[in-house]
């Protein structure tokens, strides 16, 4: 992740990424913390990938209280539910940017999953549209069912989809993420992380205790993921 983080940011002209390695078992993280808002300058940002411990980095972060370093996020480790249990628009997270995979959960895009949830899982309140495991789910089994879908008469097995997927032109996911495709021209140019297709990401900010969008359209940042394997 340094990495990544370091190539977007060189390529910004605004320096690289500092490593701060944890025990991820760590019920405090407050030394970690300092050591993240350094001199607590206006430009400084702390960004947590820890998993289930991220609220745990956050709660120490919050009891420092610095004046200017931001909080920024990549891909999932804040969610909707993360804000809502560190306190909200009160919370640490407030004015925090995090960068996603997916629109906000009140995307209009969502309104099929929407739909399908209120349809046939209307008593089950563990589904939860704004968690991105729930998001993913929901993108991985449209993926598979317009795969599906195009094999026509041919049976569906684990070999024909995978071909379909290899082979074919690429499927839409209603806007909620770049049209997918997995042939070889498609795949990412990083040795560590071929199979990423999907380099296209949103810009979001806790307003209000809400994860909202920045804007509107995907970003698509391949040029800066195969810059983090350049060794220039």
């Amino acid at each position: 992740m340094p990495d990544f983080l370091s190539s977007g940011l060189t390529a910004g002209g605004r320096g690289t990424a500092r490593d701060i390695m944890v025990a991820h078992d760590s019920t405090d993280y407050t030394s970690q913390a300092h050591a993240a808002i350094g001199d607590d300058l206006p430009s400084s940002c702390v960004s947590a990938v820890l998993g289930e411990r991220t609220d745990t980095f956050f709660d120490s972060f919050r009891r420092l209280k610095p004046d200017n370093t931001r909080i920024a996020s990549v891909l999932g480790s804040i969610d909707q539910s993360l804000v809502d249990r560190t306190g909200g628009a009160d919370g640490p997270l407030e004015g925090a940017w995090a960068t996603g995979w997916y629109p906000p959960a009140d995307d209009p895009r969502w309104d099929g999953m929407r739909k399908v949830v209120r349809t046939h899982a209307f008593g089950d309140n563990r589904i939860d549209i704004s968690d991105p495991g729930a998001q993913t789910t929901w993108i991985a089994y449209t993926v598979f069912t317009s795969a599906a879908r195009a094999l026509g008469d041919k049976p569906v097995t684990a070999r024909t989809i995978a071909r379909e997927l290899d082979n074919g032109e690429g499927i839409g996911t209603g806007g909620l993420t770049q049209r997918l495709s997995w042939r070889y021209s498609d795949l990412l140019a990083v040795h560590d992380y071929p199979r990423i297709v999907n380099t296209s990401v949103t810009f979001q900010v806790v307003r209000n205790g809400r994860l909202t969008a920045m804007r509107d359209r995907l970003v698509d940042v391949r040029v800066m993921l195969e810059g983090a394997d350049d060794p220039a």
